[in-house]
């Protein structure tokens, strides 16, 4: 357990995080990798992502090649109501002291501080976060051939930080008692939709471009309601891609790479039966 807190007894400034190691099998390939999830706590579907990747690091069902460092919940202090915000009401996720954060009214936060603390001493090649909102990829340094890969694995469109919200419009078609089409309404549907009152100067993955450090976050859809859906979704993308990702220096890939014609395939995550009912 580590203290978020400078006073130990201060509890209502934030909670204690809970950070795991797990050695690599090749840990100066690439330097340690971090994952960081939580930030919205109260959804909870991007912990327990998490939370199958630990299980699957501890079974081998993924033997990472770096060391990696997991911290489940970085907000644990978050409500339903507003799931984004800390105890203090501040967005964790946007707190991070980039330089255009500090030339404003920045204040930081026991979460935050703790990270910072972290990351310092772990040294990281990259920072995973994941998050619940719309299933994506976000990125910051890393190269387009791998986060094209990745996409294809996690089944998630890319989209940077700072991008517009994507729409696209299709056409809905009533049809009649034979089937016939009788009417076609133009609607909307966005790829994804903007957050509202959010800022995002002190986002982390601009954090670590300022700090060189590769950033990626990989969002789990917040409106899967049950843990046999997130389940789901690991076995058949995200456990996949994170399997690929962590048990090769892909962060550091050699100079000269050979071409295989063949395209990357992993199959489905399954856990070993015992560890299938978390």
């Amino acid at each position: 357990m580590v203290q978020v807190t400078d006073d130990p007894v201060d509890m209502d400034a934030g909670a204690p995080m809970q950070w795991f190691k797990f050695s690599g099998v090749q840990p100066d390939s690439q330097g340690p990798i971090v994952l960081l999830s939580g930030f919205n706590g109260a959804t909870k579907n991007d912990s327990r992502v998490l939370q199958l990747l630990q299980k699957a690091l501890s079974s081998g069902v993924i033997a990472a090649a770096s060391d990696i460092y997991l911290c489940p919940i970085v907000n644990p202090t978050s409500s339903s109501k507003a799931p984004y915000l800390n105890q203090s009401k501040v967005d964790i996720l946007n707190a991070f002291p980039t330089e255009k954060a500090l030339k404003g009214t920045y204040k930081t936060t026991p979460e935050v501080q703790s990270i910072l603390h972290w990351i310092e001493k772990i040294e990281p090649k990259a920072v995973i976060t994941l998050q619940s909102e719309k299933a994506l990829l976000n990125h910051f340094g890393i190269t387009d051939e791998l986060m094209e890969k990745l996409s294809a694995l996690a089944e998630r469109p890319i989209l940077s930080i700072g991008d517009e919200p994507s729409e696209e419009v299709e056409e809905e078609v009533t049809y009649n008692a034979l089937g016939m089409p009788i009417q076609a309404t133009p609607v909307t549907r966005f790829i994804q939709s903007p957050k509202p009152n959010r800022n995002f100067d002190g986002h982390i993955g601009k954090w670590c471009e300022e700090k060189e450090v590769l950033w990626l976050s990989l969002s789990v859809d917040s409106e899967k309601k049950s843990f046999d859906e997130i389940k789901e979704d690991w076995r058949l993308n995200i456990g996949p891609a994170m399997k690929w990702l962590l048990e090769a220096p892909r962060f550091n890939p050699p100079e000269q790479e050979p071409e295989v014609e063949a395209p990357t395939v992993v199959g489905v995550l399954d856990l070993p039966p015992e560890l299938m009912n978390l």
